[in-house]
């Protein structure tokens, strides 16, 4: 059961990930294209809620884990 919980959970990060890298990408593009710096400011605070969101999330699945070491 604890490797079906694990892969579940790599599956749900994966697919988090991937929507974070999808917003970083349009974030590059918005940036390089803006014309004011009000353009930038907005871009940059997207990015920044999304990482907020994104690491509220993380800690939020894995605070039930316990830590394994590996040796």
């Amino acid at each position: 059961m604890g490797g079906i919980r694990e892969q579940r959970e790599y599956l749900r990060n994966a697919e988090s990930y991937a929507q974070t890298a999808d917003l970083l990408e349009e974030t590059l593009v918005r940036m390089e294209t803006a014309h004011d710096l009000a353009t930038i400011s907005r871009a940059a605070m997207d990015v920044d809620e999304r990482m907020i969101h994104e690491g509220t999330n993380w800690v939020g699945v894995m605070k039930f884990h316990d830590f394994e070491l590996h040796a």
